[in-house]
């Protein structure tokens, strides 16, 4: 387009000097010109997602030529509809404007450069943050933003507030401003937006204020000790009531009765901030000093006002003095006067109420019990029964109450009571015990009767005489068979001879006494009648001791031998454990191991008494008698076999060994075989019954197993529990299938050069 407006500008001059040498020219058509324009206007603008295109303002132009738009970076701008800009993206493109050619006019073109700035995030809130110190740290909330960028975080004062990523750590009590940055990120520019972040003291912890109890004119004032706290701040006090207590400082000082809240109040302090405490002081007077109420037991009386008037405790206090009563359905109280209604108990309680010195008293009780009055009982006489007689019924005496009877027995063994019937159990004296139940105003009374039953004479034998010997242990006496279970009791005629003490006689010299012995009632049975015997007792004669004795069994022992005795009388013989010794028409026979003691009794003289020694006789156990082989011999076998025990007269189990366990061994009782050979055999045989254990030793040969057979031109040699050389003629065989050609044929098994086995066979 400027080579033309050249080129224009040439002709004109052309033609102008040609007009000025007086040239006559031939004027041509007219050619277009290049138009007149103005700039494209410029655009500069920042990114904002969804943004509305923008109209392009063509560049001014005297010729009336179309105008078209193209964008260089479409990722920044695009055409739209032909004179709008959309915009796509940051950065920067040329947008040429073109306007078309005219008749008149040339084709123009115009470009201009297009920046596209990055966006502004829309952001949301970030709210300014009030928070104590004790909370320690806080994360921060990054606000809402357009853009996707990254967040970072700066605070303005660290000594308040240090950041560390979106965690802020307090540090101490301040402010401090945080800026939170959004890093660019695709078409959205960095933003930043800042919020104030105060830190206030946190709340101390205070540990206990008590509440308190003074009583005036003990105490005339008290220091106040502030709650334990973890702030060092400092406390201040106040009084919600000065008419009942004042504060100086830390000092209380009681001013009347009654009560006040006190306030303990910590300023703050390096982290903490201010905190309180409450209690309530408590202004009393003294307890005043009262005396006791006396328990009292009222009698409840028919057409009776039953009152009774409390004489109030004694006490150095001037309060008035109230009552209670706990159990309104027995007593109620008017004043000091309790009333009584009904039969039952209630505790009565004094208050003295507080006075201008003293305080309310500590409560005073005492119980009041209504009882109904006693009823009149008449007369209730003894009875007399006897055993067979019927039962009968209790009747009980006259009374002015209606309340019910009941009756009981001291002994159901001899009259057993079910409701008003008696029934005769045994014989004996019992009694009868009837209580009337309390009825109306009626307390509950009661009576009794005794009742004798008379029973039968048991049948009692009778006893026998006995003798005893002078110096002989107290014994104890047996009774006599008897139908009855009564107790008995025992008398000695003679206590020169022979005292008794319960049922335990004890000697005392030498004579006769009668013993009586009688048996109390018991049951259906009445006393027995005396029961006598009479108890000689005389010296016991002097005897030597016998010899304990110890043999074997299956001895014969010899006949006992008495020692010598001052009595002629004959010598019996019994044992305590026949399964060991017996005596058979006095001779002493010995059945089995182990130990008897022998009673040997010298029966009584004219002049002596019975004596009676003992001795011991132990039977001690023999070994077995084994019928042994002096050698056993076995062959050799893969299979584990039992032993067979030897020939023994006692029962007891067999054990076995191998000395040489390479030979054979036993294992849990059976023969394991492990080559052939000679050693030990011990077998043992434990002890039982009559029997101690033995042992036995044998000698022991384990043989080769050998078999060896022809079949065909084949002979088979088996051998086992050695490593044997065999021979078939001249040639080596082996164990297994040996082929040989006809003839006879000698087989022969050495071990170790010694000959086992020599055999010929004859093949065919």
């Amino acid at each position: 387009m400027h080579l033309n407006r050249g080129i224009s500008k040439v002709s004109k001059l052309c033609l102008l000097f040609l007009v000025a040498i007086g040239l006559t020219v031939q004027t041509p058509m007219a050619a277009a010109v290049a138009p007149t324009t103005g700039t494209l206007n410029t655009i500069t603008t920042s990114w904002s997602n969804g943004a509305d295109p923008i109209a392009i303002t063509p560049p001014t132009s005297n010729s009336d030529g179309a105008w078209s738009y193209t964008s260089s970076n479409t990722g920044v701008m695009t055409i739209f509809a032909g004179a709008y800009i959309v915009i796509k993206g940051v950065g920067t493109t040329v947008i040429t404007a073109t306007q078309a050619a005219t008749a008149t006019y040339e084709q123009v073109v115009r470009t201009r450069t297009f920046t596209v700035l990055l966006g502004v995030p829309t952001l949301g809130t970030f709210p300014a943050i009030s928070i104590g110190i004790d909370a320690r740290t806080l994360s921060i909330t990054e606000p809402t933003s357009s853009s996707t960028g990254a967040w970072s975080y700066t605070s303005s004062n660290p000594a308040v507030v240090n950041l560390s990523g979106t965690v802020a750590t307090l540090v101490s009590i301040g402010s401090a401003t945080i800026t939170a940055t959004q890093a660019a990120s695709g078409n959205w520019a960095s933003i930043s937006i800042q919020a104030t972040l105060t830190v206030s003291g946190g709340a101390p912890t205070l540990g206990v204020f008590a509440d308190v109890l003074i009583t005036k004119g003990v105490i005339a004032s008290t220091t106040l000790v502030p709650p334990i706290s973890n702030s060092s701040g400092s406390w201040t006090f106040t009084s919600s009531n000065l008419n009942v207590a004042t504060i100086t400082g830390s000092l209380l000082i009681p001013v009347a009765l009654g009560t006040t809240v006190i306030t303990a109040q910590q300023g703050p302090a390096g982290i903490y901030g201010a905190g309180s405490k409450a209690m309530t002081v408590t202004i009393v007077g003294p307890q005043p000093t009262v005396g006791a109420l006396v328990n009292v037991t009222f009698e409840l009386k028919p057409f009776n006002s039953n009152e009774y008037l409390i004489v109030a405790p004694a006490s150095n206090s001037s309060g008035a003095w109230s009552y209670t009563s706990s159990n309104l359905a027995v007593a109620t109280t008017s004043g000091s006067v309790i009333k009584a209604l009904a039969l039952g108990t209630t505790t009565i309680t004094a208050i003295q109420a507080a006075s201008s010195a003293y305080a309310a008293s500590v409560p005073v009780t005492m119980v009041f019990t209504v009882v109904g009055a006693g009823p009149v009982l008449g007369v209730w006489a003894d009875l007399k029964k006897s055993i067979g007689d019927p039962d009968f019924t209790i009747i009980p005496p006259t009374t002015s109450s209606a309340g019910a009877w009941t009756f009981t027995s001291s002994n159901p063994a001899v009259i057993e009571i079910t409701g008003t019937s008696a029934k005769i159990k045994g014989a004996g004296q019992v009694i009868i015990t009837g209580t009337q139940a309390a009825n109306w105003n009626w307390s509950a009374g009661t009576a009794q009767l005794t009742i004798t039953v008379a029973g039968t004479l048991p049948a009692v034998l009778p006893l026998v005489a006995f003798e005893a010997g002078l110096g002989d242990a107290p014994v104890a006496l047996l009774p006599p068979s008897s139908t009855s279970t009564g107790a008995w009791a025992w008398v000695s005629s003679n206590i020169g001879v022979a005292t008794v003490s319960g049922n335990i006689l004890t000697i005392v010299g030498v004579g006769t006494s009668t013993i009586t012995a009688m048996q109390s009632a018991a049951g259906n049975f009445a006393a027995s009648p005396a029961v006598v015997t009479t108890l000689t007792v005389k010296p016991r004669p002097v005897a030597g001791e016998f010899s304990n004795l110890v043999a074997k069994f299956g001895l014969v022992l010899a006949a006992v031998v008495p020692p010598t005795s001052t009595s002629t009388g004959v010598w019996s013989y019994s044992s305590s454990n026949p399964t060991v010794v017996n005596f058979v028409s006095g001779a002493m026979q010995i059945v089995g191991i182990g130990s008897a003691t022998i009673s040997a009794k010298q029966a009584p003289s004219a002049v002596l008494s019975a004596i009676t020694k003992t001795f011991t006789v132990t039977i001690l156990p023999v070994a077995p008698t084994i019928m042994a082989p002096i050698t056993m011999s076995v062959v050799f076998s893969a299979t584990a076999k039992a032993i067979a025990p030897f020939d023994s007269n006692s029962s007891g189990i067999w054990t076995h060994s191998i000395l040489d366990s390479s030979i054979a061994q036993v294992v849990e009782g059976q023969l394991v075989t492990k080559k052939a050979g000679q050693t030990i055999l011990t077998a043992v045989q434990g002890a039982a019954g009559n029997y101690t254990s033995r042992s036995i030793s044998i000698s022991f040969i384990v043989k080769p197993y050998i078999k060896v057979s022809a079949i065909g031109r084949a002979i088979y040699v088996e051998v086992a529990g050695v490593k044997p050389k065999i021979k078939i003629g001249l040639k080596t065989g082996k164990v297994g299938k040996n082929v040989v050609g006809p003839g006879n044929r000698l087989v022969s098994i050495t071990v170790g050069g010694i000959p086992i086995y020599k055999k010929s066979f004859k093949i065919k």
